[in-house]
């Protein structure tokens, strides 16, 4: 992947994008080892994201999950 995302974006949309795009390009069913060097996607997936999805898609302080629109299609 390269370039960038038409209109408004952010180093973190950009870094949710990849993994995104990786795994819709596969076209069958594998095991997947993610390597990133993010720690906003690492900590995201490894720590955060069960806990919105309890809450609703709301972070700990009740705010709305920034990005949620991409953690939810990962």
């Amino acid at each position: 992947m390269c370039g960038g995302e038409p209109g408004e974006t952010s180093n973190n949309r950009m870094e949710l994008t990849a993994p995104i795009m990786a795994l819709e390009a596969l076209t069958r069913p594998v095991v997947v080892h993610l390597y990133t060097d993010s720690t906003y996607v690492r900590n995201g997936i490894t720590k955060w994201v069960l806990g919105w999805e309890r809450n609703g898609w709301k972070t700990a302080a009740k705010q709305p999950v920034k990005n949620v629109d991409l953690w939810q299609r990962l």
